[in-house]
């Protein structure tokens, strides 16, 4: 049981060693006696024996319970437990005596004292159950005391021929092992929590069967408590039933001996205590009474299956259709058993557990009675028993699918799902075990409502749109109208939905758990919709909880891919696809506070969802392994697809690139033995870089690609904080860039390939075909939090910071940028960022080597002939860049090189209208601008395509925006001084937060938590959310100058200017300079081909907006050849700014 359910941790399991004691005693002992009694009564029958023996044991029971339940409910139970068990030393003791003595009557008093503490001590060891575990632990409390107690029952049986055997019929020693197993009962029950008294005052009656009517009285009191009272008596009659046949029908139908026949039985307790195991792993933290019709059906069916056998088929299919009986039989009793404990008033529950066991010591006698009217009335075989019990089984299931039919249907629901799909479920200890509550969740797919009624026992009644209960197919019809579900449509008129909003109201009076979608119908890009207000009005004026739920994975199942199809619930592509749900804690109706400035409810709940797709997003991360896995996993699902190729001519595919990475890495191992964690790479973006990059992963190393093209003093810094030794490149690398500097020992990658022998090749195509995931990855893999790699900030704005990113957030990146991309696997990506570069990193390596998506490698993405060559050949459909790569690709690559394409992606720097204009005219495609950050490895918002389903259109893009977070990731503005949240339309600091944040900088705490604040990272830019959640980009806090008391943003002036002047991007960029008057002011430097003069700087300026203070001097501007780039086309700030002061 878990801690968290449990008040008394750990005690349960002392408990169930305790009960495990006295029934193994019970029936071990009761054997002894009875061979005992053979040897004392030497002329009396077996039967009359048996019988005499059976009665004794049965009488207490009968006599007894009712006494028992009172000691319950008056003392505490654990000291009624230590108690009874110290009375069975004293009733054990006295056993030994009388088989060392022969004494027959001796032995048969023991047999009632035995029965007596026995029959004290049931309603104790099943009303403490509720005490040590909770509501929510019964189910799976009551799975591992039935299987202990039946594994004690079979190890009794067995172990009494052995010992009588072993000791040589010396039956009082044997009764000394009996008393020693007491003393382990008693030593285990001291270590039971104690438990306070439940409150029960009631003294014994002098006639014992009035105690046992008052607790009788008080079961039929609540119709659902009487109904599993008697149920739990029908299963002891068919239990007892089929126990007695069995050894009947094993002489007569299968011609075993007794002692054969008796193993049957056997199988079937088994088959019992597996059942039981079973229901309770099924049950999870409820009551599962959807178990019951399936378990009546079992037993049913194995009945006319043994029916249907007979000597000359197999005892062995006899024993296998006995063991199914007793699973179903597990399936019965344990939800049964456990509802009896769940319902009983805490005060009155060892009173009705004793009355329930009254019943069911009845239920024994009708099994025996049952089968003498069977034989001796209506002459049936053991067979024909079977049979007719096969059809009051029958009847049985048939009654329990009318009674409970919501349960049967949830359960019938939760195990199809559970074997179609993967769901994997955080915070469910946050759903109550009884009592209303109101769930909100995300809305991404046909299975939501499905997917959510599995999550536990308990009935859920949804609010769905009233097509769902009238147009669609048959499976999810009938499953939401037996679960109770609620219609609503916005088309229906204000009557219309007050009536249903007021039904889901009063179910939750009711104490049902109703849920809602408040986004009104699915998201279609992925993004949460707003949320409308009927569910405030659900639960307005009441303390019900509300929990938001969030269901991640679910958009990109066919269920969910914009296709309200029903025929796509269970559709083949996504057998065994993983989907995730989180539950969290409930939403409270006020605000904490009475700021008026506090967020309405329907807000709060939303961000509550928001959070707990966070959740779910973490929670997949720790189930779906780490990239190396993903990796192998992908490759050996693609294998004959095509992974990559460049603009060389080289292709591979998934299969290949599995073997090379595979044999790379066992080069790797040796060259870098001794080698520190951290491996450095200076490759371009190539079939080479991608396949050192994997093997390095492979190999649990940390691949940290270095920026080449930063200033030298920059570059050493990078390889010193990253505590690299040896730098894996090629010559090709140092031929282009002879004047690169490389700390370090260098290996030439090509140098290691040529290493390779046939051998090595073979061997490693053999281990990526045939070794198990585990094996190649070896011992201790990487988890969620490991690094994956290391990379550099640009140092547009300062020196380089080495920035950690774990597999967790590199893969969670790619998670949410997939389901926005809407891959398909016919899909290409145009790979020319370098690999230093995150975006380049995750899209262009990572993504494509996880996703089965092919790319195309060219190594420098300034040469925009070669690249439109090779794009003609390879067809890529997405390709991404910064706007100013883009914009040189538009200028010279033609527009039949690019046909094939579908996507443009603009990234790093702000996309002006007037580039996009020009892309969209050339290839008729207007690029999609995001925004990211390295720290966010690297993607935080994008604009998507709107996509549109049953006439509605769900925008994607916002020109001027650079597009809604990603799903996943939450984003807010802040006060930068503050950091209060802002209102949309508020301009302040851009924080971001979700998996995929990098853990922080490496080796600089100090900086870390400069940035990374309770959970989000700040980022330094500034911008604003508007209503929709679209993301306006400002600029960078650092690219702002302060001049007479007002902040001008760098960029806002230079998109005026570029407008005014019709210059593109890299021909002007704005900077600021130190000033004695005003301590800063801006400058405007532009290359030197665009002729600017101080005139037409004065006259551009005139034509923008800008405010007078915003406005550089007309001769405040720097000529240069060319602005400075960084070798991921983003304009290098230090170095324009070096150009502006002089420096350069």
């Amino acid at each position: 049981m878990s801690k968290s359910s449990s008040p008394f941790p750990g005690t349960f399991g002392w408990h169930n060693a305790t009960q495990f004691t006295g029934a193994l005693n019970d029936n071990l002992f009761k054997l002894l006696i009875i061979y005992a009694l053979a040897v004392a009564w030497p002329d009396k029958s077996v039967d009359t024996t048996l019988v005499v023996v059976g009665v004794l044991f049965a009488l207490p029971f009968l006599l007894f319970l009712g006494a028992g339940g009172i000691l319950a409910d008056r003392f505490g139970k654990n000291r009624v437990v230590r108690g009874v068990k110290l009375a069975e030393i004293g009733v054990m003791g006295f056993g030994a005596l009388s088989l060392f003595t022969g004494s027959g009557w001796m032995m048969l008093v023991t047999v009632f004292l035995m029965s007596t503490q026995s029959a004290l001590f049931g309603p104790t060891k099943y009303g403490i159950i509720p005490e040590l575990v909770g509501k929510e632990g019964i189910s799976r409390a009551n799975s591992f005391l039935q299987s202990a107690t039946y594994a004690a029952i079979i190890l009794g049986t067995a172990m009494a021929p052995e010992v009588s055997l072993w000791l040589g019929q010396n039956y009082g020693f044997a009764g000394l092992l009996c008393v020693g197993i007491a003393v382990v009962g008693y030593i285990c029950s001291r270590k039971i929590a104690s438990t306070p008294p439940s409150g029960g005052n009631r003294r014994m009656a002098n006639l014992f069967y009035r105690d046992l009517v008052t607790s009788l009285r008080e079961v039929h009191r609540d119709s659902f408590l009487a109904l599993a009272v008697w149920g739990s008596a029908v299963f002891s009659l068919v239990g007892a039933y089929v126990q007695m046949n069995f050894l009947a029908y094993g002489e007569v139908i299968l011609g075993l001996g007794r002692e054969e026949s008796t193993r049957l039985f056997f199988l079937t307790a088994i088959g019992i205590g597996a059942g039981a195991l079973l229901a309770g792993r099924l049950s999870r933290r409820g009551i599962e009474f959807g178990l019951v019709p399936i378990a009546t059906a079992l037993m049913s069916v194995s009945c006319i299956l043994l029916f249907t056998t007979d000597a000359s088929t197999s005892v062995y299919l006899a024993g296998f259709y006995g063991f199914i009986m007793g699973v179903g039989a597990g399936f019965f009793l344990v939800p049964i058993e456990s509802f009896i404990q769940f319902r009983s008033p805490p005060e009155r529950v060892g009173g009705i557990v004793a009355a329930s066991a009254w019943l069911s010591w009845v239920g024994v006698l009708g099994g025996a009675l049952l089968l003498y009217v069977n034989t001796k009335w209506l002459g049936l075989d053991p067979a024909q028993g079977f049979l007719a019990l096969a059809a009051l089984l029958v009847v049985l299931t048939g009654v329990g699918i009318w009674v409970l039919p919501d349960f049967f249907a949830r359960f019938f629901v939760f195990a199809l799902t559970r074997f179609f799909y993967r769901v994997r479920v955080a915070g469910r200890e946050n759903l109550p075990a009884q009592g209303p509550a109101l769930l909100v969740a995300n809305h991404a797919a046909l299975m939501d409502a499905i997917w959510i009624i599995s999550l536990q026992p308990r009935r859920v009644r949804f609010l769905v749109s009233r097509k769902y209960l009238e147009e669609k197919g048959w499976f999810l019809r009938t499953i939401l109208k037996i679960s109770g579900a609620i219609p609503i449509h916005e088309e229906d008129g204000p009557k219309a939905i007050a009536k249903a909003l007021a039904e889901a109201r009063k179910a939750l009076e009711e104490g049902y758990i109703v849920g809602v979608f408040p986004e009104g119908r699915f998201t279609r890009t992925g993004h949460l919709l707003p949320f409308k207000q009927g569910f405030e009005r659900i639960v307005k004026g009441t303390d019900i909880p509300i929990l938001p739920i969030a269901i991640h994975g679910g958009f990109r199942t066919y269920a969910g891919l914009g296709l309200a199809d029903e025929s796509r619930l269970f559709h083949p592509g996504d057998f065994r696809r993983e989907v995730y749900l989180s539950v969290g804690a409930a939403v409270p109706q006020t605000a904490q506070g009475a700021d008026p400035k506090d967020q309405s409810l329907v807000d709060r709940v939303r961000e509550a969802v928001s959070e707990e797709i966070i959740a779910a997003a973490h929670l997949r991360l720790q189930h779906s392994g780490n990239a190396g896995e993903r990796f192998i996993r992908c490759a050996r699902a693609n294998r004959k697809r095509l992974a990559m190729a460049d603009s060389e001519g080289k292709e591979l595919k998934f299969g290949r690139v599995l073997a090379g990475a595979i044999a790379l890495r066992g080069l790797l191992r040796e060259e870098l033995e001794g080698d520190p964690r951290e491996v450095g790479v200076v490759l371009p973006p190539s079939i080479g870089g991608t396949l050192t990059n994997l093997a390095l992963v492979l190999d649990r190393r940390v691949p940290v690609n270095l920026n080449f093209t930063m200033p030298e003093a920059s570059f050493r810094s990078t390889v010193e904080q990253a505590g690299v030794k040896t730098v894996l490149t090629a010559r090709r690398v140092l031929e282009k860039f002879p004047d690169l500097k490389i700390p370090g020992r260098l290996v030439f990658v090509e140098d290691l390939l040529a290493r390779l022998s046939t051998s090595q090749r073979i061997r490693a195509g053999l281990i990526a075909r045939l070794f198990p995931c585990s094996w190649i990855l070896g011992r201790n893999p990487a988890r969620a939090d490991d690094p994956l790699a290391i990379l550099f900030s640009s140092g547009t704005t300062n020196e380089p910071k080495g920035i950690v990113l774990t597999h967790g957030n590199i893969l969670s990146n790619i998670n949410s940028f997939e389901e926005v991309g809407r891959f398909r696997k016919k899909d290409r990506i145009l790979g020319t960022l370098p690999f230093f570069h995150s975006l380049g990193l995750t899209v262009t390596v990572w993504m494509p080597m996880t996703q089965g998506v092919a790319v195309g490698y060219h190594s420098n993405p300034l040469e925009a002939a070669k690249i439109g060559e090779f794009s003609e050949k390879f067809h890529p459909t997405i390709i991404l860049g910064t706007p100013s790569l883009l914009l040189g690709w538009a200028r010279k690559i033609k527009p039949e090189s690019f046909e094939s394409v579908r996507w443009i992606v603009a990234g790093a720097e702000k996309l002006s209208p007037r580039i996009a204009d020009f892309i969209e005219k050339r290839y008729g495609l207007r690029p999609y601008e995001g925004y990211g950050a390295t720290e966010c490895s690297p993607v935080v918002a994008l604009n998507v395509p709107s996509a549109d389903l049953d006439g509605y259109c769900q925008k994607g893009c916002e020109p001027g925006t650079v597009g809604r977070p990603l799903p996943n990731v939450r984003v807010r503005i802040v006060n930068p001084d503050t950091r209060e949240i802002l209102a949309p339309g508020e301009e302040g600091l851009i924080e971001v937060r979700g998996p995929n944040i990098f853990p922080g900088y490496l080796g600089a705490p100090e900086k870390s938590a400069e940035v990374l604040q309770d959970g989000w990272y700040r980022t330094g830019d500034i911008g604003h959310l508007d209503e929709d959640e679209f993301l306006t980009l400002t600029d960078r806090l650092s690219r702002f100058s302060k001049i007479g008391g007002e902040m001008i943003s760098h960029s806002l002036v230079e998109n005026e200017l570029r407008e005014a002047l019709d210059f593109d991007a890299d021909q002007l960029c704005v900077t600021s300079v130190p000033d004695e008057k005003r301590g800063e002011r801006l400058v405007v430097v532009v290359v030197r081909d665009m002729d600017l003069t101080s005139q037409r700087l004065s006259e551009a300026l005139s034509r923008t907006s800008l405010p007078n203070l915003w406005r550089p001097s007309p001769n405040s501007y720097v000529v240069v050849e060319k602005i400075p780039q960084l070798g991921t086309g983003k304009p290098d700030l230090m170095g324009i700014r070096r150009l502006a002061t002089g420096e350069e």
